[in-house]
């Protein structure tokens, strides 16, 4: 009995001591302004902290969870990004759906740049158009490549000047490089002189990708032999609406078997007897039947070439270099009076996509008489006219030489029709004389203010008969630098020192106000 109360005492002492200890360490947390933890967990602040705590991790956990699983699928299927640019840039327009749609062979583009690099900047507007092109057709597929890392990449195409940031757009029949500066041209704003920029990545990734599809194509030679000058933009303007473009010497070269389209621009010399016979068996070949055209082109005060001048008679035109159209009315010409603003003449329909070019600029131009309107199966017809008010100058001189006020023809085309009795059609071979050099180059062709560049394609598509080939995308380029908001000194003024400086400030303070009084509630 004894041994049970000895033990009885030492467990009731061992639970005060127990007892003691708990009491020593709550009076020491009341000391120091603490708390038990159950008492903790179950105060008010700690229910509604850990809550808000809690629904915080949550939806930061929710966020994470959405923005992968909306990016997973938006690099599968990139018609999820939403498109929220000011002109839609990066949505495929109605005519590259189309061009996607028809690719039957397995086509590639590829974008000269890492991916990571691709993405950034403007230039993620040309990855977001080629995966959406991609998407839509799964003959297309778009690849990346860095030269840096693969520098022989630029030998598989020796003639061509590949860098960076281009794109190849390749299949089995041929390829296509799009330069950066071809879907981010800039233009020279001829009233401001300044730079001007826009964005035609749809157009230019959409026409190669037509191109290489293509069954064949239309090709344009450029003669090379009599230091021809400012055709380049001609050139580049019609690679880019689906020509193949080649060069070749009139003089010491046969001209290229599948050329439909010869251009001789402001050639320096004159062509040999020889050139000539060549430029007539070209036109004359009813061995070959097809639509063939000679363009020539031609500017005020160039040298005499006496044996071209001879056979552009024989089809019924005639230049005379040493002199230039002027107008007097100023509402026919821009800038100065020999920039001339014409429309295009209707007597001749190019089957182009619309018949008004808006104005056309033809600056510095010769006239170019029109020696007859129809003889020995020849048809001639006016392309371009000045207005009545025109006189006409000395290329020389600067000088009038002629007075009199009328219209004067600056381009013309002479046309001779070959019949194809087995197929029952008609072939059409045409001689093109443009009195305006300037005409054709870069900076006008580029100028979208004026139609200088639909019109000469047009002619070049009716020209070699391939007007109703649906091979090019018009170009429609956006400006991508804009001012889209003015505002007065006043209004600036307000908004800066009013809203911003005052407004938003006190909008802040009341709102951090509000959380404070209401976390002291809790």
């Amino acid at each position: 009995m004894k041994n049970q109360n000895e033990g009885q005492e030492k467990k009731v002492e061992k639970e005060n001591k127990r007892a003691e200890r708990k009491a020593a360490r709550g009076e020491k947390r009341a000391q120091e302004g603490k708390r038990p933890f159950k008492e903790i967990v179950k105060s008010k602040n700690f229910k509604h902290g850990t809550l808000s705590t809690l629904l915080s991790i949550g939806f930061v956990v929710v966020i994470v969870l959405v923005n992968v699983i909306f990016s997973a699928l938006t690099d599968r299927f990139p018609s999820m990004n939403i498109d929220l640019t000011k002109n839609s840039t990066n949505t495929l327009s109605e005519e590259a759906v189309k061009v996607v749609d028809s690719v039957k062979e397995k086509t590639v583009i590829n974008i000269l740049a890492s991916e990571n690099n691709a993405n950034s900047g403007e230039y993620a507007q040309v990855v977001a158009l080629a995966n959406k092109m991609a998407e839509r057709n799964s003959n297309i597929t778009v690849e990346f490549t860095d030269l840096d890392q693969n520098p022989t990449f630029k030998s598989k195409y020796d003639d061509e000047n590949i860098s960076s940031y281009n794109v190849v757009v390749e299949s089995e029949k041929r390829y296509r490089v799009v330069t950066a500066d071809d879907m981010f041209p800039t233009e020279l704003d001829q009233s401001t002189y300044q730079q001007v920029y826009y964005q035609d990545v749809d157009s230019q990734l959409a026409s190669a990708v037509s191109a290489v599809n293509a069954e064949s194509l239309p090709v344009a030679a450029f003669d090379t032999a009599h230091n021809e000058s400012g055709a380049a933009g001609y050139r580049s303007l019609l690679e880019s609406n689906n020509f193949e473009v080649v060069e070749f010497n009139l003089l010491t070269e046969e001209i290229p078997e599948n050329a439909q389209y010869i251009v001789l621009s402001v050639p320096q010399t004159d062509l040999s007897e020889a050139e000539v016979e060549k430029l007539d068996n070209f036109l004359n070949d009813q061995e070959d039947l097809k639509d063939r055209t000679v363009m020539f082109v031609y500017y005020p005060g160039m040298t005499e070439v006496s044996n071209l001048e001879a056979f552009i008679n024989e089809w019924g035109l005639s230049v005379e270099t040493g002199r230039m159209v002027v107008e007097n009315d100023s509402t026919s010409y821009y800038s100065r009076p020999d920039y001339l603003l014409m429309s295009a003449n209707t007597d001749l329909d190019l089957e182009g996509t619309s018949s008004d070019y808006g104005y056309l600029l033809v600056p510095q131009a010769n006239p170019v008489d029109i020696l007859f309107e129809s003889r020995s199966g020849v048809t001639t017809y006016p392309l371009l006219s000045s207005s009545d008010s025109s006189v006409l100058y000395g290329a020389a001189t600067g000088e009038v030489i002629d007075e009199t006020k009328r219209s004067y023809c600056v381009g013309a085309l002479a046309q001779r029709a070959f019949n194809d009795n087995e197929e029952q059609k008609s072939y059409y071979s045409n001689v093109v004389v443009l009195g305006s050099g300037s005409m054709i180059v870069q900076n006008f062709l580029e100028a979208s203010t004026f139609g200088n560049a639909k019109y000469l394609v047009d002619i070049a598509r009716y020209g070699t008969g391939t007007t109703g080939v649906e091979a090019a995308v018009p170009s429609n380029k956006q400006q991508s630098i804009t001012t889209d908001i003015t505002m007065s000194s006043s209004m600036m003024n307000w908004m800066g020192l009013g809203v911003f400086t005052i407004v938003f400030p006190i909008l802040v303070l009341a709102t951090g106000l509000v959380v404070f009084l209401r976390r002291r509630h809790l």
